[in-house]
């Protein structure tokens, strides 16, 4: 289940260490993810950290239209 309150305490927190954590507690997920995406990553689509950090850091708005699955992952 999301914890939405902690999910949106994310978006623009630009907490490099909150992302660690994420990283750390979730790298399988993250991977596996990569994995289903594969094509729209070599397409141009972010990975799973990297769309989480454009998340952390306000930056969704600037990545390219094919990073909407990764992004929309992430909610």
């Amino acid at each position: 289940m999301l914890d939405v309150a902690a999910t949106r305490a994310l978006v623009g927190s630009r907490d490099e260490q909150l992302l660690d954590v994420i990283r750390s507690k979730f790298g399988d997920d993250l991977a596996r993810d990569d994995d289903w995406f594969k094509s729209e990553i070599e397409d141009g689509a972010p990975t799973a950290y990297e769309a989480l950090r454009a998340v952390e850091s306000r930056a969704v708005s600037r990545m390219t239209p094919a990073a909407g699955p990764q992004v929309g992952e992430i909610f």
